[in-house]
Parts: structure tokens; C-alpha cells; sequence
């Protein structure tokens, strides 16, 4: 074997720009391979980093990519007031990007807003400090923000000293209250923060006046998927009165249940698989 070994090498050290080419070649071979395997991994084969993630369930309306339709946060806590299908409702806002810093200097970070109940749901609980509390969902309320774990190590150095310190959000100082555990990445992969929704008391159109949350839940134990997508649509006619003004009689008629990883990852899927099988096939024609 070794006489083999110093053959190969002298062979190889004769022909430097084949050799080159076959080193260049493998590592870019290994390199694709690697990370089309990671995304596959980590978006279609690793589970959501929460317990029992089988019961979590995204709700929308309308089917393939119309799911991501949103609602107002008033239908979202009325669904979660009726539902019995569910232990609780809960939403997220879209991803924004926000200047997070003074004037003088400011980075440009993802966040969302998320309502109150919305880590019950999940059944996590934070690495440090608290998540959100009803109060915190009452307009004019201290204005706080949770922290994701790696937002947290990047910019406080995982100093524990960072709960209670303010940080100022598109102008808005707020007051850190917790950090998200590690590996937990929501609502977005690349969210840094979360806000909580708030409700304004005593104005009768704030709950209403926006669309831009999307509803997701726990489903009771013994409960299925299609038992709550049908009791939500039959509550659809007696919660549609609840809006200050006339809504069409067919909103949101069709309102659908899927599980939380298929809805994050059914858009991807086909196109993840796509990528897979065109790199294999590449590789297989090279190899005969």
C-alpha cells in the first residue's frame, strides 16, 4: 500500500494542472453536496424545536400559498375565545425589517410582532428574564421586546445584565424583558426581536382595523386537524358580526388547518427536491 501511495504522488506531482482540476472538482462535488443536504435537513427532515410540534397548527384561509392570508388580531382572539378544538389561538406579524440603535449608529435587524400568548402556544420558555404577559398587550403599556438567543450573544455578549436595559427600535426605546432559548427560531428564521401585538381598551376598531397577523394554535389533545378546521368554519358566520362594519358574507368562509411544519415548509418542499435530484442527476451523467 505504501509503495502504491508514493506511485500515486509522483503520478499526481507530473501532472499539476490535473491534478488541481480533480482537487477543485471534489471539494466543489462535496461542498454542493453538503449544503444541499443541510437545507434538506434542517428545513424537511428536522422537526420543529418544540414539544409535541405534531400538535401545532397554522391557520389561514384559501389553499396553496393564499395560507399566508392574514387576519386582524380581533378575529384571531375571538377564534381562540370560541374554539374548542384548540387549547389557544395565537398570531405573528409579517418579518420587518427595523433600525435598531441611535441616530448615529443603527443596524438594520428583522422583527415581528407577536401576540402575548403566543410562547404559551408554543410551550417554551425562555433562556433568561420572562416572555410576555397580558399587560404587556395593553396599549400604552412599558414598551419591552424579546431578544433571540443569537441577537442576544452577538450584541449583549450573552450578558445576563442585558434584561432591563433598553434598546431603541425605530425610534421607540424599549425595555429587554427575556431572550428566546437556543435553537429556537421564530417566527422567522432570521427574526433578532419580537414585539407584542397590542390592544388599544375602549377603541372598538383597533382589533379590527389591520389585517397583517397570521393564526396558529395547540390542538387540544384528541383532537384532529380536519375536526378543527371544521368547527373554525362553522364559526366563521356567528364571529363575522363582531367587525365595526359589513364584511363580505363568504370571508373567511374556507379557512384552513395544516400543521405548523408542513405550512412552513409545503411552499419549499417541491422546489428543495427539484434542486436534489437535478445536482444528482448532474453527478450521476459526469460519473458515466
Amino acid at each position: 500500500m505504501w509503495g502504491d501511495f508514493k506511485y500515486a504522488v509522483r503520478q499526481l506531482r507530473k501532472s499539476l494542472g490535473f491534478t488541481l482540476t480533480a482537487v477543485l472538482t471534489l471539494a466543489l462535488g462535496i461542498g454542493a453536496n453538503t449544503a444541499i443536504f443541510t437545507l434538506i435537513d434542517s428545513i424537511m427532515l428536522r422537526p420543529l424545536p418544540f414539544p409535541q410540534q405534531d400538535r401545532l397548527m397554522r391557520i389561514g384561509y384559501g389553499t396553496g400559498d393564499t395560507m399566508a392570508a392574514p387576519f386582524p388580531k380581533g378575529w384571531i382572539r375571538a377564534m381562540g375565545e370560541q374554539s374548542r378544538s384548540f387549547g389557544e389561538l395565537s398570531g405573528f406579524g409579517p418579518d420587518a425589517e427595523s433600525n435598531v440603535g441611535d441616530s448615529n449608529s443603527s443596524d438594520r435587524v428583522f422583527g415581528a410582532e407577536v401576540m402575548a400568548n403566543a410562547f404559551d402556544v408554543l410551550e417554551v420558555r425562555p433562556v433568561l428574564g420572562r416572555f410576555f404577559t397580558p399587560d404587556d398587550a395593553m396599549g400604552g403599556h412599558d414598551p419591552v421586546v424579546v431578544l433571540s438567543y443569537g441577537y442576544w450573544r452577538q450584541h449583549f455578549a450573552a450578558n445576563p445584565g442585558a434584561i432591563g436595559q433598553t434598546i431603541r427600535i425605530d425610534g421607540v426605546e424599549r425595555r429587554v424583558i427575556g431572550v428566546m432559548p437556543a435553537g429556537v427560531r421564530f417566527p422567522y428564521a432570521d427574526t433578532q426581536f419580537m414585539t407584542p401585538v397590542t390592544f388599544r381598551g375602549g377603541d372598538p376598531v383597533d382589533p379590527w382595523n389591520n389585517f397583517d397577523l397570521r393564526g396558529f394554535g395547540r390542538l387540544r389533545d384528541g383532537v384532529t386537524a380536519a375536526q378543527a378546521q371544521a368547527e373554525l368554519r362553522r364559526l366563521q358566520k356567528p364571529l363575522l358580526p363582531l367587525f365595526p362594519w359589513t364584511m363580505p358574507d363568504d370571508w373567511p368562509a374556507n379557512q384552513e388547518v395544516v400543521p405548523l411544519l408542513e405550512a412552513q415548509v409545503g411552499a419549499m418542499r417541491p422546489r428543495l427536491m427539484l434542486l436534489f435530484v437535478a445536482y444528482v442527476s448532474i453527478r450521476m451523467y459526469r460519473f458515466v
